[in-house]
């Protein structure tokens, strides 16, 4: 992908079909893998099928579509920004924002955690107007995170 921003992206409820949740968390993986290179790839591979069966199906998901093709998606659950993800090929295209702000229509307020290692999701939280509240450390990972909320 060259282009700055993706046209004609289209956003969807996730069907819950087994082919689009598999997508969706085959997305999560190398979205993660990419943007969390502090955490072990096997940690990653070992949440796979926990996201397939209980996490996905168990949220609200909106999926981004871009020529048909599966390519983000942001899940919530109740107020809690649970996670939002873009294929590494098309991040920095307008995609998460564009999923974000799908987000911000459907509720009033969001909370969300982020490793303190990943700068860029939080300059990009930042810049979509959450802030940071206070910092603990993830229960699986050891890693620092960031607990950041959004007021509409």
């Amino acid at each position: 992908m060259t282009a700055k921003y993706v046209k004609n992206v289209v956003l969807t409820e996730l069907n819950g079909n087994f082919e689009e949740i598999k997508k969706v968390v085959d997305i999560w993986y190398l979205a993660s893998i990419k943007c969390h290179n502090f955490v072990s790839e096997s940690f990653w591979s070992s949440c796979k099928e926990d996201m397939m069966k209980i996490y996905i199906p168990s949220a609200e998901t909106m999926v981004a579509k871009y020529n048909n093709e599966i390519v983000g998606f942001i899940s919530l659950v109740d107020n809690i920004l649970a996670s939002i993800f873009v294929h590494p090929d098309f991040q920095g295209k307008g995609i998460g924002k564009k999923l974000l702000l799908d987000a911000f229509g459907k509720r009033s307020d969001l909370v969300l955690n982020v490793y303190s290692k990943n700068k860029l999701a939080r300059d990009f939280y930042k810049m979509n107007g959450f802030i940071e509240e206070k910092e603990g450390v993830d229960e699986h990972t050891g890693e620092l995170e960031i607990t950041m909320k959004w007021n509409g």
